[in-house]
């Protein structure tokens, strides 16, 4: 599995995913910064779909929320910040999220043992920089 992390600049549209998915067709998975997706789900969906491709970000409606939509444009996981940590599964591949601050306040603790096989913590703070 081929897995891209980029650090974008917060947009409105998700010009630079579209363009990072079209730049890297080998990449299977694409992770972008919690809030990246902001209000463009529908269209990260589509892009999923069209480029079968698992995206991993986030988005605020209205508080912050994890992200997951599978290569079908299909959404695993969309969970608000603070709620329970959950895995969810794409390609044979266990997948857990953390949300900013989650890491401090409630790790995953209250899962089950189980077989992992990454957790993304993909936070924004890089989007909101002028570096």
């Amino acid at each position: 599995m081929n897995i891209l992390i980029a650090q974008p600049l917060l947009e409105k549209e998700l010009k630079q995913l579209e363009r990072e998915i079209q730049n890297y067709p080998d990449v299977d998975v694409l992770i972008f910064p919690e809030g990246y997706v902001n209000n463009n789900v529908e269209l990260a969906c589509d892009l999923a779909r069209k480029f079968s491709k698992i995206i991993i970000s986030g988005h605020k409606q209205p508080k912050d929320r994890a992200l997951i939509i599978d290569r079908e444009g299909q959404i695993l996981l969309d969970r608000a910040k603070y709620d329970e940590s959950i895995l969810v599964e794409s390609e044979g591949k266990i997948i857990g999220f953390m949300l900013c601050d989650e890491i401090v306040i409630q790790g995953m603790s209250n899962l089950k043992a189980t077989k992992i096989h990454f957790v993304v913590h993909p936070i924004g703070v890089g989007m909101f920089s002028d570096d």
